[in-house]
């Protein structure tokens, strides 16, 4: 993870769950900026950018499918991402 300068304080065990999963999930992370009540970050993998933010301070947040759902979102961007480059190439197939 890129920016670690800009953590005030330490990661909950919620954050550092969702930076983990981040990572070990093939994203770049980098944090842009931490609130009382979100933290946001640019992640990239496979050549997409996105913004993911992690809403943080909630004890019944479930990080882990919290992850799962931004990692199925995502894998749908991709594909989005593929088919916007296809249809502005001219290549419909």
């Amino acid at each position: 993870m890129t920016n670690l300068d800009k953590h005030e304080w330490d990661f909950s065990a919620g954050e550092q769950y969702a930076i983990n999963w981040l990572e070990e999930h093939g994203f770049e992370v980098t944090l842009n900026k931490r609130f009382v009540s979100v933290d946001r970050f640019t992640v990239s993998k496979d050549g997409v950018t996105d913004e993911f933010r992690l809403p943080v301070g909630n004890p019944d947040i479930n990080y882990r499918s919290l992850m799962e759902q931004f990692g199925k979102n995502f894998e749908l961007l991709k594909e989005l991402t593929a088919l916007r480059q296809q249809i502005r190439s001219g290549d419909q197939s």
